[in-house]
């Protein structure tokens, strides 16, 4: 591979004239003197998120506020229960409740006023429907997805085919305490 030969850099002694494109990116762009633009100024930080307020014990319907509160009282004593095992991991067996529904439409609106209780319950004392055991504030909800189910032998409800005799339609809810999620990811099996 052959080098280049250096080439000597030659010099203009005249100065040129500033371009057009020049004077519009040092100057005047858009018709704006860009060189009088006033020092930027320090805006202060914001320290808390303005909070949002949602009086859920009167948007949300007293029928789906009494059915989360009674699903919590089962899966507080649960979670309760597993604070008492001695297993290395314990299970905690959450309740599962049954809700029928007439459409998709009404299963849309059951999940999203559930999910909406259980986000913005507020963190008082004397909360309608709740137990004398059940946490404050925040509660997680979990939902299934809406289809038809027919009861078991034993009382569960499957999940089976729109034509299946005595099919109901409806979803699964199982309302809980407060389930923090970790940052970090672990594997199934690992502490």
């Amino acid at each position: 591979m052959a080098n280049k030969p250096n080439t000597p850099a030659t010099t203009d002694a005249t100065p040129q004239a500033p371009t057009p494109e020049a004077q519009t990116a040092n100057g005047a762009a858009g018709g704006f003197d860009w060189s009088a633009l006033d020092e930027p100024i320090v805006m202060p930080t914001k320290a808390t998120p303005t909070p949002v307020v949602a009086n859920v014990l009167e948007t949300v319907p007293e029928q789906i506020r009494q059915r989360a509160e009674a699903s919590l009282v089962h899966n507080t004593a649960a979670k309760a229960k597993k604070a008492e095992s001695t297993a290395k991991r314990p299970r905690i067996l959450y309740r599962w409740d049954f809700q029928p529904v007439k459409d998709d439409k009404m299963a849309a609106a059951f999940d999203r006023l559930l999910a909406k209780y259980a986000k913005y319950r507020p963190n008082i004392e004397g909360i309608p429907h709740a137990h004398k055991d059940s946490p404050q504030g925040q509660v997680t909800a979990r939902t299934g997805a809406p289809g038809f189910f027919v009861r078991t032998d034993d009382g569960e409800f499957a999940p089976c085919k729109a034509d299946t005799p005595n099919a109901i339609y409806g979803l699964r809810y199982s309302v809980r305490p407060f389930e923090q999620h970790k940052d970090t990811a672990r594997l199934p099996g690992t502490e």
